[in-house]
């Protein structure tokens, strides 16, 4: 056999191999991902209402139809229900999850995603729909701080319902899975407090975060409305955060502090930091501190905001951004 037929042969052999080792298959870009947009995207959400409220306990699914515009309307059959621990007994529009139907998601090739959480309007009343809006924001502030964040969509959303029709705005939560999948990061999920071996530089700007905008609703040690993740080839967890409802920043009418903690109010702040004192956060202060004319603009450009949810928004910034431009801006966190 000649030294041409040698390397022939070496080469074919080398394709079988490989095809018997394909490479991992990476997932499809989600509806998420398809549908995700800087501006509001309008949206119309068929449903009994009703249906959804009476079953809210046991959030029972009930079939609906979900209608994106991008340009032409495009309408998917999917199933709601109602969700959240604690708004879905408070509102009379109870927030909601949205399941895409799998024919839907196999049609269109978005990968293996299908729940996505709507978030709504509390009550029939502007003043609810401005509370959204604030969370929004703040969802899109941290989105700005951090690309290891969940993505929200606005959307100018028409309910039509059995004895009524609803116009208002709401926003969908990225599902976490296709975050994941689109940032290259794993579930973590091992049992073990993630306390242990967290990633420290990440979970100071994750605490900073939540005492700027004055959140106290959610616990390391048990993962309450945060999620953990590791990024590629590492086994330290990231915490993201979602569910801001209960911050000061929102200020919500039914929003209280845990009982445990030495607050009366949710507007005010408290460094919920399980860490030492001397540990440096002068790092995490500076990026927070290079952030605040971003998110001033932020603010200041939403334009679905009313001028006084923005001087009230700003406000409250300003007592946060005060406290970091003092000399002794690391004993007033601790304190």
């Amino acid at each position: 056999m000649n030294t041409y037929s040698l390397l022939l042969l070496a080469v074919c052999a080398g394709g079988l191999m490989c095809a018997c080792a394909p490479a991992p298959e990476v997932p499809r870009p989600g509806f998420f991902s398809a549908i995700y947009s800087e501006t509001p995207l309008p949206a119309t959400l068929t449903f009994n209402l009703d249906s959804v409220t009476h079953h809210k306990q046991a959030e029972r699914e009930v079939d609906g139809l979900f209608t994106l515009d991008r340009g032409t309307p495009e309408a998917m059959p999917v199933e709601i229900k109602c969700r959240g621990e604690r708004r879905k007994s408070l509102c009379e529009f109870p927030p909601l999850r949205i399941q895409l139907k799998k024919a839907v998601v196999a049609d269109r090739k978005w990968g293996p995603y299908r729940n996505y959480k709507l978030v709504t309007h509390c009550s029939d009343t502007l003043a609810d729909e401005e509370l959204l809006l604030r969370e929004y924001l703040v969802y899109k502030m941290y989105e700005s701080l951090t690309p290891l964040s969940l993505r929200t969509q606005l959307l100018r959303i028409r309910y039509i319902l059995p004895e009524d029709t609803i116009h208002r705005l709401a926003f969908l939560i990225e599902n976490e899975r296709e975050m994941n999948d689109r940032l290259g990061l794993q579930e973590w999920n091992t049992g073990d407090s993630p306390l242990k071996r967290i990633h420290y530089e990440h979970y100071r700007r994750f605490v900073l975060f939540q005492y700027m905008v004055g959140n106290t609703d959610w616990n390391v040690g048990t993962g309450h409305n945060t999620k953990y993740v590791l990024a590629e080839d590492s086994q330290v967890p990231i915490a993201i955060p979602y569910d801001f409802d209960y911050c000061g920043l929102v200020n919500a009418s039914y929003a209280r502090p845990y009982h445990t903690l030495p607050l009366t109010h949710v507007r005010e702040r408290y460094l919920m930091y399980r860490g030492q004192a001397t540990d440096d956060f002068s790092d995490t202060a500076r990026e927070f501190l290079d952030h605040k004319a971003r998110w001033y603009a932020l603010i200041d450009e939403f334009e679905y905001l009313s001028d006084n949810c923005k001087t009230d928004v700003r406000s409250y910034l300003d007592g946060f951004f005060h406290i970091l431009e003092q000399p002794d801006w690391k004993e007033q966190l601790f304190e």
